[in-house]
């Protein structure tokens, strides 16, 4: 800390006091008679006029002593304060070195490195806002050097306490929130189980090409960017129940989940990459490039896409190794195009605005469309597109739409919403439950514009 430009120093500072001190001093001798005599007063004894101007002038000197002691306390608390910002910082380096330590001296560092942020953050908000983000950055940078760990126990118990560090500091109730750092993760291998409940993050996460080994969970969490680009989830279960993505999340790339992932009541932004935002050719679809693979239960239960439902979510050529339930789940637009199921897709009491493409999806048991609800956005009902869609099981459609396929509905198509307004089977293959008797009612019914070339296989 330097000095203050503009301050007059001590010695100038009491040599002035004590110059105006005397010349009120003589002053006073001299001109007090003057003014009594001007208002009418009776004329002072000398000895009365030495008295008050003597007066004065010890006034004056009190007040010189006050400032005195005043500037000697501001320098000592100034010293004291220069010595311990010293001392946190050169505390902050050493934790820092003891980073590198066995893990017994490494863990203490860990929780040493981070109290001593939370107490430089003490001392102002430009300290805060430079060493937050500085223990951060070399939080995330040992969790890096972990990756190559020869025991991964060792690593665990490591990549635990940083994990801990972490949510701790980005809770919404912490003291000193780290939330608004940037948290670089890229390429970690973490053995230890993310633990992340009810953080919250306002700047970026970076998951990109991360590897989970054990179990994540960020239920209720709040992110506002994070990138799960090429990550592959070891662990038993992948949690997202009930968190938040504000402006991005993507999880493309060679993303991989290996067992069972819940995403119930989540809230996604407008759009949301999970396999391919655009339409790929057949040849990358078979070559697999590139792609999101779900190996567990997938669960979207309940989850919205974007603020009001209306946005969008891309599983293009995603693989789902078991079944998908996105049962209940608010969309503006849902697309599966050369997805592939091994098991059944469940689209029961699901809400979309504008259409769902499942286009060259093949779906191995049953494809499951129950009390779907298709608003009416702009006075133009969505579309459900089956183009060259195979499903091994059965097609199951709500009854309540079989039952409005009739003459009655064709007359007023505009003003009933329980259907989509194109609805596209073209060469669709159905597997052990024969669609002719629901399909010929979709064919009957004019309004919809569909070609009827929907087998059994």
């Amino acid at each position: 800390m330097g000095k203050k430009i503009g301050r007059i120093p001590l010695y100038l500072a009491v040599f002035g006091v004590l110059l105006c001190s005397i010349i009120i001093f003589f002053s006073a001798l001299r001109g007090m008679p003057i003014v009594l005599d001007f208002f009418g007063y009776e004329e002072l004894e000398t000895n009365q006029l030495v008295t008050i101007s003597l007066s004065i002038t010890a006034g004056l000197g009190a007040a010189v002593f006050m400032v005195v002691n005043y500037r000697k306390q501001s320098l000592e608390e100034r010293k004291y304060a220069d010595s311990h910002e010293s001392e946190l910082v050169a505390s902050f380096n050493e934790y820092a070195r003891d980073l590198n330590q066995q893990t017994t001296q490494a863990v203490a560092a860990i929780i040493g490195i981070s109290y001593i942020t939370d107490k430089i953050s003490e001392l102002g908000p430009e300290h805060k806002e430079t060493f937050n983000q500085r223990c951060v950055d070399i939080l995330c940078s040992f969790l890096r050097s972990q990756t190559d760990e020869k025991s991964p126990r060792l690593a665990e118990i490591k990549q635990s306490e940083v994990i801990k560090q972490f949510r701790v500091h980005t809770l919404e109730d912490a003291e000193n929130s780290w939330s608004g750092c940037t948290f670089n993760l890229p390429e970690i291998r973490f053995f230890a189980k993310l633990d992340l409940r009810n953080s919250v993050f306002d700047g970026l996460v970076d998951f990109n090409g991360s590897q989970f080994e054990r179990s994540i969970d960020l239920s209720y969490t709040k992110f506002s960017t994070v990138n799960f680009d090429n990550t592959t989830f070891m662990g038993e279960k992948n949690l997202f129940i009930h968190t938040k993505f504000r402006d991005e999340i993507t999880f493309t790339g060679n993303c991989k989940f290996m067992h069972d992932t819940y995403f119930n009541e989540a809230v996604f932004p407008d759009q949301v990459v999970f396999g391919n935002s655009f339409t790929p050719s057949t040849r990358e679809s078979e070559e697999h490039s590139n792609i999101t693979i779900f190996y567990g239960n997938l669960s979207f239960q309940n989850a919205h896409f974007g603020s009001t439902g209306s946005g969008s979510a891309y599983f293009n050529s995603a693989m789902f190794r078991d079944s998908a339930d996105f049962s209940k789940a608010h969309f503006g637009s849902l697309e599966f195009v050369y997805a592939q199921f091994e098991k059944s897709l469940y689209l029961d009491q699901t809400t979309i605005l504008l259409g769902i493409n499942l286009e060259h999806a093949s779906i191995r048991h049953d494809l499951q469309l129950k009390s779907l609800t298709f608003p009416d956005v702009n006075y133009a009902a969505p579309e459900l597109k089956l183009y060259k869609t195979k499903v091994g099981g059965s097609f199951i459609l709500d009854e309540k739409l079989d039952e409005k396929l009739g003459e009655t509905y064709a007359e007023n198509f505009e003003e009933n919403t329980a259907l989509p307004r194109h609805l596209q089977i073209s060469e669709m293959e159905v597997g052990d439950a024969s669609p002719s008797s629901m399909l010929n009612g979709f064919f009957e019914t004019n309004r919809l514009r569909i070609h009827s070339s929907a087998k059994t296989v």
